[in-house]
């Protein structure tokens, strides 16, 4: 209750289920968007109708970071959804130019906003990072995909280790019903809710004061 969490990718899919779970705790998410404002303003305005507050921006994860965080104010807690289109027809088993664009959104792009949160975060930032248990056990066509997933659970470490005001929690999600998903046959999909609950509570307990922390 009371904190506010930047929700990066807020408007559709795992994004938008995180802030729900957010604003239905008492917090304030801040979600964006690159291109969807629509879809984003659809998702505070439930999120207010259900007697929640929530703002908007637009956050391009392939810019930097710094200047689009401008007048958002400070974060307790951040939750980083931003991707590209994961599955897309392929024409050889690895595809060097599509491993570079997940690369830009889920290395590049994290450590940029990591780097960004950390300078204007006098309090330090809880952030999320989701990986994926395509590492854990090989899956056709997205060879891209997990190879770039696996290099960011490695920046997580680093940034751990090496970044103060940084604490950055990683956890390989199983593949989810969402619009990236829902038109690749994916029957045993995980519900969502069910998924991130625990892992909004743990980012949020991260973010909190250790004052409070100790209240429980």
């Amino acid at each position: 209750a009371g904190q506010r969490a930047l929700v990066v990718g807020g408007s559709r899919g795992l994004g938008e289920v995180s802030a729900k779970i957010v604003a239905a705790g008492g917090g304030h998410p801040v979600i964006t968007f690159r291109e969807g404002r629509q879809e984003a303003e659809r998702v505070a305005g439930e999120i207010r109708q259900a007697a929640g507050t929530c703002d908007v921006i637009r956050y391009d994860a392939l810019q930097p970071a710094a200047g689009q965080l401008d007048g958002i104010g400070s974060v307790a807690s951040c939750y980083y959804f931003a991707t590209a289109k994961i599955f897309q027809r392929k024409s050889a088993l690895f595809e060097p130019a599509r491993l570079r664009v997940f690369l830009d959104y889920y290395v590049d792009g994290f450590f940029d906003l990591c780097s960004a949160l950390a300078q204007r975060q006098s309090g330090g930032t809880a952030l999320f990072y989701p990986s994926t248990t395509a590492l854990d056990t090989a899956t056709a066509g997205i060879a891209e995909y997990a190879m770039a997933k696996a290099a960011g659970e490695t920046l997580v470490q680093q940034l751990n280790a090496f970044l103060p005001g940084v604490h950055a929690i990683s956890r390989r999600l199983p593949r989810i019903a969402t619009d990236q998903t829902a038109t690749v046959g994916v029957a045993s999909a995980q519900d969502a809710l069910d998924v991130l609950l625990p892992i909004v509570h743990e980012v949020q307990q991260a973010a909190r004061p250790a004052s409070q922390a100790s209240r429980g």
